[in-house]
């Protein structure tokens, strides 16, 4: 599996979004389960996704991405994105329910995948609290044992790590089942 994206920028946004390069991950692999995805890097170019890291490899490494069907490395290639499409975070905000350090979210959200739910939600919790509100958030990691299709999940946030990281937990059913860590700048 060596394959180039194509990618574009959702909204006004000028990089690409960590959850669509999720959901394009999720699609390659045969079972989506245990999933550990990091992202290293903004990036404002396309990508290539390969099997094995390359050591000798002068591009650098945007994300990395493990479950139990599938190990990715996703390095930037010299193409630029330069399309736009539609993003649909307001519509998923106004499917979520805010309370003081936990979101409800609804599944399935027309449109919308999990990780652009958990990703959104989790944002929209981070800046309604006064601690964090004016930074900008980054998507760094989501670990999953699965990933919900059906009935709704939970996003509690957990705690800071040092001043720059900030760790939620993911509650389906009332058990956990992974973490979503952001950053700031």
């Amino acid at each position: 599996m060596n394959s180039i994206t194509n990618f574009s920028f959702r909204g006004t946004r000028n990089y690409l979004q960590g959850t669509a390069l999720f959901d394009y991950l999720v699609k390659l692999d045969s079972e989506p389960e245990n999933v550990d995805f990091v992202l290293h890097k903004e990036t404002t170019s396309q990508c290539r996704v390969v099997p094995e890291r390359e050591e000798d490899n002068e591009a650098t490494l945007v994300a990395t991405y493990k479950s139990k069907g599938m190990k990715s490395y996703v390095y930037e290639t010299l193409e630029k994105i330069s399309a736009h499409c539609t993003c649909n975070e307001q519509e998923i905000l106004s499917h979520i329910a805010i309370s003081e350090t936990m979101v409800s979210c609804p599944l399935p959200i027309p449109s919308a995948t999990f990780v652009e739910v958990v990703v959104a939600a989790y944002k929209a919790l981070l800046s309604s609290l006064p601690l964090y509100k004016g930074q900008r958030l980054i998507f760094a990691r989501l670990i999953v044992d699965r990933i919900p299709k059906q009935n709704g999940f939970m996003v509690e946030h957990r705690r800071s790590l040092g001043q720059s990281f900030f760790e939620a937990s993911i509650l389906f059913e009332s058990q956990s089942i992974g973490k979503l860590i952001f950053g700031s700048k």
